[in-house]
């Protein structure tokens, strides 16, 4: 018998949720979508059922925690969906197509990049296009060639050094975040400790750390570019722009903090690459004639864009 499951928000798919009791909802999620979907994970065989959240300490959540109509008696959001991203659309269309060969017709079904995306496919040695469509030719399963749930291909393995055991896996993004050398790893209530690194391999070799004592975080540097502006428009005394992005993001050390008191022992280095990111984003310009007008130090100026940044994250999901 189980008493309770600790799990994030995803919950995976699989568990059989339905003789659930109760939910604790820590922080309120990003939409009434997910509150509601979370929330009816209790109660699912016809019995009554609890449902409590619990505010974290954010500006949002104390909003909506003092005006509780507007959890209770809002409509669920509208979905927004872009079907079209070539990110998400790539991998699936590879797995689309070892199920059954791609052809021009299926446009219908995946939009009219279709064919450019398949050619680039093809290119990189997954399919192989004939005339009467694009084929899988891999020996292996779509599934086990690609990852339909990143944007970053095939995840990486986190392997026990002494078994060769697969103790889990982590996206290759996230991996110089978790399981850069040196890192302690918690997985399923156990900590791991990383003895070795090998993103050009996709693992990361690991032994047991029931007795570190500390944590790690990580520290990176991130530098965005503008790459191209599609829309723009006066916001107040500034502009607003939309547009592609190239994000570059490196992490550069890693701290060790005690994992009682959250104290900082050390600060180690890491020697790692740049990853970088073509996206689509938002920005705000604001004149300089503006800022020295109201007497804004360059110090004062980051400590202001960083608040603001916050106020977006915090405000952001309500609209």
């Amino acid at each position: 018998e189980i008493a309770g499951v600790a799990a994030t928000n995803a919950l995976e798919l699989g568990v059989d949720i339905s003789g659930m009791d109760a939910v604790v909802i820590v922080g309120m999620p990003g939409t009434l979508a997910a509150l509601w979907q979370q929330a009816g994970r209790a109660g699912r065989d016809g019995r009554e059922a609890l449902v409590v959240i619990i505010a974290q300490d954010d500006p949002r959540d104390s909003y909506l925690f003092d005006h509780p109509e507007l959890i209770f008696s809002e409509p669920v959001e509208s979905v927004v969906l872009y079907p079209d991203n070539p990110a998400i659309l790539i991998p699936h269309l590879a797995a689309a197509a070892q199920e059954s060969a791609l052809t021009r017709k299926d446009e219908r079904w995946f939009g009219h990049e279709l064919e450019h995306l398949a050619n680039g496919l093809a290119t990189a040695g997954l399919l192989r296009r004939r005339t009467t469509g694009w084929f899988w030719i891999r020996t292996e399963r779509a599934v086990d060639a690609i990852n339909l749930r990143s944007s970053d291909g095939k995840p990486l393995d986190i392997v026990e050094y002494s078994t060769g055991r697969v103790v889990g896996t982590v996206d290759l993004a996230a991996g110089d975040r978790t399981v850069h050398q040196g890192a302690v790893y918690l997985h399923q209530g156990e900590q791991w400790y990383v003895s070795e690194y090998q993103p050009e391999k996709r693992q990361a070799l690991v032994q047991p750390a029931s007795t570190a004592g500390f944590f790690t975080q990580a520290l990176s540097v991130v530098e965005i570019n503008i790459i191209s502006t599609s829309k723009t428009r006066l916001f107040g005394k500034g502009v607003i722009s939309f547009g592609e992005l190239e994000v570059s993001s490196q992490v550069v050390g890693y701290l060790r903090r005690d994992e009682e008191t959250t104290e900082v022992w050390d600060e180690l280095p890491l020697e790692l690459p740049v990853r970088t990111l073509r996206t689509s984003g938002v920005w705000i310009e604001i004149p300089q004639e503006l800022l020295q007008s109201i007497g804004l130090s360059g110090t004062a100026i980051g400590a202001s864009a960083h608040a603001a940044e916050h106020t977006a994250i915090g405000l952001l999901p309500l609209f």
